[in-house]
Parts: C-alpha cells; sequence; structure tokens
C-alpha cells in the first residue's frame, strides 16, 4: 500500500525542498506551471522513485528512474504502447505524458492488495478475469527475453556466485509456450489496486510472454501454496489439467530465478536487509530445483 512521504508547493518564482530532478521533470510536461502544483512524496516500487502530484485540482502519478533501475530492462514505448490500450480497456491508468524516462499517468485513489487477498475466492476471480483482460490485449512492441535479461543480470554481479549461475541455466533451459500474448510480467499485489475493478500499475515489463507467467508472478512472489497456486489456474482455465499445472510450474521456476538474478543486482546497486531476507528464502527453494 502507498504511503505518504512528505508534501510540498511550489511558490511564484520560489523553491521547494525537493530533488531537483522532480521539479525539472514536472516542467517538462506541456501545459504545467509551478504555481499550482503540490507533490506527495509516494513509497512503493524497488525499480523507480513515485510521486503523487496535484495539479490544478486533478491528481497524477509521476514515475521517474531510481538510481539503481538500469538493472531493469525495459522500453517506455513498449509499456506506452501496452498501458494506452489496458487503459482503454478500463485496467489501467491513463497515460497523460511519456519522454522516454519520465512517466506521468492520472492518479488511481485505491489501496493496493496484500498477500492475504490471495485467500479471498471473490479476488481471485477477479484477479483471473483481469489476466485473461491482459492477454487478450493486442501485441505492442517487443518480445520478453527472459534469457536475455538473465545474462545481463549475470554480467552485472560478482563472478563465483553459483546460485546466480543456476539461476542462468533455468532460464535458458526454460521453454515457453508457443501460445504468447501480451502479458503485465510483474503481476504481483503492490501493483493490484483495490478499485471499482482492479487496476493493474506498473506495465514497465510488460511485453508479449507466455500467459502462465502472469500467473506464476501473484504465486511464486507471495509463496502461495498448492491449493492457492491451483485456485489461481482454475480460475483462469476454468479447471486444472496436468499438463497446465506442469507449465505454471515451469513459468514459476522461470519468474524465481529471474527474480533471485534481479534482487541480487538491485542490492550490488542498493543494499536492502528486507530483500536481502527474501533473496534468502529464494535461494533455498532454488537449490531444489
Amino acid at each position: 500500500m502507498v504511503a505518504v512521504l512528505a508534501t510540498g508547493r511550489f511558490a511564484p518564482g520560489g523553491s521547494l525542498s525537493y530533488p531537483s530532478e522532480v521539479i525539472a521533470a514536472l516542467e517538462t510536461v506541456p501545459g504545467w506551471s509551478r504555481k499550482d502544483t503540490r507533490i506527495v512524496g509516494l513509497l512503493g516500487g524497488l525499480s523507480n522513485q513515485s510521486y503523487k502530484v496535484r495539479h490544478r485540482g486533478e491528481f497524477f502519478a509521476l514515475r521517474l528512474p531510481a538510481p539503481h533501475s538500469a538493472a531493469a530492462p525495459g522500453s517506455q514505448s513498449t509499456e506506452v504502447a501496452i498501458q494506452e490500450a489496458a487503459a482503454a480497456a478500463g485496467i489501467a491508468p491513463p497515460i497523460i505524458f511519456a519522454d522516454g524516462k519520465i512517466l506521468v499517468t492520472r492518479f488511481v485513489e485505491a489501496p493496493a492488495a496484500s498477500r492475504d487477498e490471495f485467500d479471498d475466492p471473490r479476488f481471485v476471480d477477479d484477479l483471473a478475469a483481469l489476466l485473461r483482460q491482459v492477454h487478450n490485449l493486442p501485441f505492442r512492441g517487443r518480445a520478453f527475453d527472459a534469457t536475455g535479461a538473465a545474462r545481463r543480470y549475470r554480467e552485472a554481479l560478482p563472478a563465483g556466485m553459483a546460485v546466480a549461475d543456476c539461476c542462468v541455466r533455468i532460464i535458458e533451459k526454460t521453454e515457453a509456450s508457443s501460445d504468447g500474448c501480451c502479458c503485465h510480467n510483474d503481476v504481483v499485489a503492490e501493483n493490484l489496486l483495490l478499485s471499482e475493478g482492479l487496476t493493474l500499475i506498473d506495465w514497465e515489463f510488460a511485453a508479449a510472454n507466455d500467459r502462465y507467467f502472469d500467473l506464476a508472478c501473484p504465486i511464486a512472489y507471495h509463496d502461495l501454496g498448492k491449493a492457492e497456486a491451483d485456485a489461481l489456474l482454475s480460475a483462469y482455465e476454468g479447471g486444472a489439467k496436468p499438463e497446465q499445472r506442469e507449465q505454471l510450474a515451469t513459468m514459476m521456476r522461470l519468474f524465481d530465478a529471474l527474480h533471485w538474478l534481479w534482487l541480487a543486482r538491485r542490492q550490488v546497486l542498493s543494499p536492502n536487509a528486507t530483500l536481502a531476507d527474501r533473496l534468502d528464502r529464494l535461494t533455498e527453494r532454488i537449490e531444489g530445483y
């Protein structure tokens, strides 16, 4: 759930004690001015710095890349194209402005989901319906390149990391389904807003991929059990066949391996004790594959 860090207001001819890049970013948005803009810092996300902005009585979300976000491959042109299609379908916030780095969207005033929501059958049904909508969006831009991402992450890590090498091997030998479709590729609770219908945010990893990767994301990320995984698969497919469970398990291994490499790279750039604990737990699971 998003937490407020600080607030401030631009004054005509004055300055504000916010990072200069935040003020500079806002000044590039056509039609925006300092005099009636109020900023509220947001805590949320690991790849970017986000701010809630009030401009002329309306609320927006401003996203800037964090110092470590170069570790996360992506294409904003692909992200924008997919999110615009998702917004037209009513499942993502509309984009107001994007310039390759800066992204401004409408702000959705709704709490983020939590791990506990996955115990609610109604939430699981809503999530399955949302994912079917995502997967029916038209192809836009690039395909998800798990192997390329894994190799880039590995190159940025120290030599001699056995788990990192294991993760790359898992990814290199994993075959995605030929039935590729538009995927969000980061479907975790923090990116699911509990609005009137579920709203999905943070589309920076969106690309064509195996549809089961989007199911694997929340299951693996939130350490859901077999019963919960089966519930989501059944809600999505209208049942759970053995071959579907097998493909989902394959995508969960792929997600775990990519997640480990991403976390390890982020720890090198910006150490975090909570993420270190997550890495340790994830290491135990990967070593069991």
